[in-house]
């Protein structure tokens, strides 16, 4: 019994780790999208400040 008690155990531990993994994949591929947002945005204002640059 105490053998079942650990697999039970040890299975809802993975049944966990998995979860969290899936989570972070989540959140890893949500700071993608956020860094080539950022990024193009950081693009277009350096090509806004050049612009002006050159206008002066």
């Amino acid at each position: 019994m105490i053998f079942t008690d650990q697999l039970q155990k040890q299975d809802q531990l993975i049944e966990q780790l998995q979860a969290q993994i899936a989570e972070a994949a989540a959140k890893k591929q949500r700071l993608q999208e956020l860094e080539f947002i950022a990024t193009g945005a950081l693009d277009a204002l350096k090509d806004t400040v050049a612009q002006f640059k050159d206008g002066e």
